[in-house]
């Protein structure tokens, strides 16, 4: 099956659209990496990059070049290089950076479909919790 490129307002139909009585049609949203920016959260890279640089710092023998080629993709090995000794702090780390995060505009428009419509599935590749921040809101 091919997806269909629509545009805003055709979105916003097919959500109304959805919401009639008699529908079965659902949708389902997918947040990707980059959702949260708006809202205060790094991505991945831009963590990965700054934990490389404490790496390197403290243990630039441990650097790897791939690291720095595609910091997002190697994010979890960065990780658990720069908190080894204490994998806690890295956990706080980004536990802190989630808590003083507020749910962006698109946050909040989400909420409102997913609260006020038959539409309530997401998946999300993220770790923070604008989803939830946003329907609390």
């Amino acid at each position: 099956m091919k997806a269909t490129k629509i545009t805003e307002k055709e979105l916003i139909q097919a959500i109304v659209d959805s919401n009639k009585p008699n529908s079965a049609e659902r949708y389902a949203f997918f947040l990707g990496a980059g959702a949260s920016v708006q809202s205060g959260i790094k991505l991945a890279k831009e963590l990965a990059e700054n934990w490389i640089k404490t790496i390197e710092k403290v243990s630039p023998k441990k650097i790897k070049p791939k690291w720095k080629s595609d910091p997002a993709k190697y994010y979890s090995e960065v990780f658990d290089e720069r908190f080894k000794i204490k994998k806690i702090l890295g956990d706080e780390e980004l536990q802190e950076m989630i808590t003083k995060a507020e749910p962006s505009i698109g946050y909040l428009f989400l909420a409102q479909i997913l609260a006020n419509t038959n539409n309530k599935f997401v998946l999300t590749t993220n770790f923070d919790t604008m989803t939830e921040d946003a329907l609390f809101q």
